[in-house]
């Protein structure tokens, strides 16, 4: 069987994950030294910001080079890492906003 570059492209636009939750891994005590945008959108309690912000939990790593962002599936695998000190917090936002979660899957189903 061959595979033409289109067929292989649909292959992987069709195999969308669905993500569960997302975790911001940082060292210990290397949360503060991170960006204050990016601070103040983790932190915010604006409905425009939780909108994207609820998704994400912080877990301090022993060990950990570089804050990353880690983007858990509905099996519970983690299926992406962003690296938040290398983009601007305006695009992680809108990373996070075009991810499909869980939670809206399943009120999509009902």
């Amino acid at each position: 069987m061959r595979f033409t570059p289109f067929a292989l492209l649909a292959g992987i636009a069709s195999c969308q994950h669905i993500f569960s939750h997302a975790i911001l891994k940082v060292a210990p005590g290397a949360y503060e030294k991170l960006d204050q945008d990016f601070r103040d959108w983790f932190e915010s309690k604006q409905e425009s910001d939780m909108a994207t912000n609820k998704h994400v939990t912080k877990q301090e790593v022993e060990g950990q080079q570089n804050a990353a962002l880690v983007f858990i599936d509905s099996e519970g695998k983690e299926a992406e890492t962003l690296f938040v000190g290398y983009i601007p917090v305006s695009m992680t936002k809108e990373l996070i906003r075009d991810k499909k979660w869980q939670e809206e899957k399943k009120s999509e189903d009902l």
